[in-house]
């Protein structure tokens, strides 16, 4: 999958409370459950979804679930035999940037060219095949996209600013756009 690295998973739980759907679940399941482990529609709850349909394209043990410390339970009584390769909870709820930053560094000391499929386990979309669909086109896309720090994990600056590197030809060189590059209207 990709020209590039190993491809994981990144199943984020959403692990902040949403309150729009909170007087639902208490009215539905008798208990205040976050949404994203509430089985709305069948048997599998929010969070099994993206799981599922990780799997159509990455092993198992590539995928990793991420949320909040104080929903631990929640995960392995609605996982069942969906559990994820590994499950990392962030101690406080400090909402998505953390969801997505801490398994994504665990992803890129393992494989610093990995592409990295992000699903957020409290969406929900009727049709798995067609949704895996879009996002294989989208990993072919961006098997040739790179985005890069100006940061190195050492701390340490190694470029002129955070940017993307675009083989659009795939012969394995590409263009640097900065983020501060105006857009190419020609796209």
């Amino acid at each position: 999958m990709g020209v590039r690295g190993e491809a994981f998973g990144d199943i984020t739980l959403a692990g902040e409370e949403r309150e729009r759907l909170k007087g639902f679940a208490r009215e539905r399941f008798g208990r205040p459950i976050p949404n994203q482990f509430c089985a709305f529609v069948g048997r599998c709850s929010l969070l099994e979804y993206p799981i599922k349909r990780a799997r159509l394209l990455i092993p198992p043990e590539r995928l990793i679930a991420s949320g909040t410390a104080h929903h631990e339970s929640y995960p392995f009584q609605t996982l069942s035999t969906s559990l994820p390769g590994r499950v990392l909870l962030q101690p406080a709820d400090r909402e998505t940037a953390p969801d997505i930053l801490l398994p994504l560094r665990h992803i890129l000391r393992k494989d610093q060219d990995a592409l990295v499929t992000i699903l957020p386990a409290d969406h929900f979309v009727l049709t798995d095949d067609r949704f895996m669909g879009v996002v294989t086109t989208a990993t072919k896309f961006a098997a040739d996209m790179r985005v890069e720090s100006p940061i190195s994990p050492d701390g340490e600056t190694r470029s002129p600013g955070p940017g993307v590197w675009v083989d659009q030809a795939g012969e394995g060189r590409g263009t640097r756009r900065t983020l501060d590059d105006s857009p190419d209207r020609t796209v």
